[in-house]
């Protein structure tokens, strides 16, 4: 049984392109609007913006969401990719009537979204905030081997957890506290949250979606390439001060691949003449869940 049918969603379900999308409204009325939009991954769904919409919600309006097949949005067709992301995103503010123009705070993946939102809708945006995003060249020979080939490897693997979640593997795992890295970013979460998370990470229509996301990230990547943001159009890019899952390389790859990562985050913040470059020292990948407050204050200086 899905953990939808045992949790009820916290915002309420809008029908778009034949599936229902969950969508969360929150924070000041009548304030400005911040859109945010989640990684590519196991965990990554609209409650992983619970800390920063906490610090947000007292000067501006929160929007939150599910893409398809996360938290309580239903699957959609495949292939899933950024461009199906992106339109589903446009439709679903558009029927929950979210007022705009907005500011867009993608993480990750969800940073691929909103350049090409920025893109495709420039009329819509009053700012962007690249949480650690994911940049186009991190599958080419711009950057070592070593990072590329772990890139890649996480097609294979998120096809493997598919079928793990399939079988009720995944879930076996979650509820008894295995997974030590998932376990250790849920210790920053109030439990009533970290436990929904659990519950609602290992669903089969999730598994799907993180597939196919990753598997198609090659065709987001190849829409954003070369392609610079509106003139006058603020942006902000978070940039996390450790690089994580290094340890097993050498030295000197390890500081290559760490090199590249700052490069690429320093060549996004100038595809705006309003665009700005911050590291977050103290701070893995996930800069929301981290340092929430580094996210919540960039945010309102942007406002």
């Amino acid at each position: 049984m899905l953990k939808t049918k045992l949790i009820p969603p916290p915002g309420k379900l809008i029908r778009v392109k034949g599936k229902q999308m969950h969508i969360r409204i929150s924070g000041l009325p009548g304030g400005k609007t911040v859109v945010f939009d989640h990684g590519c991954g196991y965990g990554s769904y609209s409650d992983t913006w619970s800390l920063v919409e906490e610090k947000v919600a007292p000067f501006a309006q929160t929007v939150v969401y599910d893409r398809a097949g996360y938290g309580w949005s239903e699957k959609g067709s495949v292939p899933r990719n950024n461009e199906e992301a992106v339109e589903d995103l446009h439709e679903l503010l558009q029927a929950a009537g979210v007022r705009q123009p907005f500011i867009y705070v993608g993480h990750s993946y969800g940073g691929v979204n909103a350049r090409l939102y920025a893109e495709r809708y420039p009329e819509n945006l009053a700012g962007i905030v690249l949480a650690d995003a994911s940049h186009e060249d991190e599958l080419t020979d711009r950057f070592p081997r070593e990072h590329v080939k772990g890139q890649k490897s996480g097609i294979w693997m998120f096809r493997m957890l598919y079928w793990l979640t399939r079988a009720g593997i995944l879930n076996w795992l979650l509820q008894r506290n295995k997974l030590k890295d998932f376990e250790a970013l849920l210790k920053h979460f109030p439990e009533p949250i970290a436990e929904r998370m659990r519950l609602m990470t290992p669903q089969r229509a999730t598994g799907l979606a993180v597939y196919q996301e990753f598997k198609n990230l090659q065709l987001g990547y190849d829409a954003v390439r070369n392609k610079s943001l509106p003139a006058g159009l603020p942006l902000l890019v978070l940039k996390s001060g450790k690089v994580e899952h290094l340890e097993k390389l050498p030295s000197g790859i390890a500081d290559k691949i760490t090199s590249c990562l700052l490069d690429v985050a320093e060549e996004m913040s100038q595809l705006s003449d309003q665009g700005e470059l911050v590291v977050v020292e103290d701070s893995g990948h996930n800069i929301h869940i981290e340092r929430p407050d580094a996210v919540a204050q960039g945010i309102r200086q942007m406002l």
